[in-house]
């Protein structure tokens, strides 16, 4: 769902992601500081007031935090060796130049860390759009596509009308089918906190066997999910260890799209990547690399009626 983060929205998002305050004290603060957790697995915002008035002292007091070793339990969105070398302000875009160790960033710590920066960013109201610059030339991203200029679209939260209100929705979800060859659509209904992102109920719902359809789940019982993080149309889910502990009377194919093609169902995502604890550079079962993204894929599904 998008939407502009305006003064009212703003304040539900910093209720429902950590960044608390009294209604009082949300009306001095106004602003947040977008850090990447321990883990490096999602972003938290931590309250901040501005001190500075004019545009660019705007800039350079949060890009200034957003450099700044934050407290225990978070990290800065950028590794140490990620120089920001410049910035400039054009009309309502503002440019930022990194060095070309930006690069060397792995998929899941680029994403999170753009994040952070533009969401941190563009709370200043005088600026509309951000640009990254990586030695000079714009960004691009794993497939070698222009990323160009953010605005306060590019990056969004689920985030419900009302905190801890209950929503129905329907979700189209696909398990293994019993001989785990095959992918079969199930359509179900659930009741869920309209302050969890629907994300994260695609995935707890896709990790409870669905009996009465006969169909099975392809995550191992004992795995946890760690979080998701929905940016630029990518998600991002991480499990820990216990997802690699796979039955493999499951293919890994109909593993790998069980997960892509109910999360692609939703209309904010259009690519996955998965992570264990954080860690993309692994191989799943010696075939499908975890650092790739991957796209809807309708070819392993069983259309038969039986």
């Amino acid at each position: 769902m998008k939407r502009r983060l305006g003064a009212f929205f703003l304040c539900i998002l910093l209720l429902m992601t950590g960044c608390s305050a009294s209604p009082k004290e949300k009306s001095d603060i106004g602003h947040c500081i977008y850090y990447l957790n321990t883990e490096g697995d999602k972003i938290e915002p931590v309250a901040y007031t501005l001190q500075n008035t004019t545009v660019k002292g705007k800039v350079q007091e949060l890009l200034k935090q957003l450099r700044r070793t934050p407290g225990e339990g978070r990290q800065s969105a950028l590794p140490s060796d990620v120089d920001l070398v410049d910035n400039t302000i054009e009309g309502k875009q503002l440019n930022l130049y990194f060095s070309a160790t930006y690069e060397e960033m792995d998929v899941t710590r680029e994403v999170l860390a753009r994040a952070a920066i533009v969401r941190t960013l563009l709370q200043i109201e005088e600026i509309d759009y951000v640009s990254f610059f990586v030695a000079d030339v714009p960004l691009k991203d794993v497939k070698g596509r222009f990323v160009g200029a953010m605005g306060r679209d590019t990056f969004v939260e689920n985030v419900g009308q009302k905190i801890n209100s209950i929503s129905e929705q329907s979700y189209t979800l696909y398990f293994a089918t019993k001989n785990g060859k095959k992918l079969k659509p199930v359509v179900r209904t659930v009741h869920a906190m309209s302050n969890v992102s629907s994300e994260r109920t695609v995935m707890e719902q896709l990790m409870e066997t669905d009996a009465k359809s006969g169909c099975r789940s392809v995550i191992p019982k004992d795995t946890r999910l760690v979080s998701t993080s929905t940016v630029d149309g990518l998600c991002l889910v991480v499990f820990d260890e216990g997802f690699m502990k796979q039955n493999y009377s499951v293919r890994e194919d109909v593993v790998i799209y069980s997960i892509v093609n109910s999360l692609c169902e939703l209309p904010n995502v259009n690519k996955v990547q998965i992570s264990v604890k954080g860690e993309s550079g692994i191989v799943y079962r010696e075939k499908y690399s975890l650092d790739e993204y991957y796209e809807r894929n309708l070819d392993l599904v069983d259309n038969s009626k039986k």
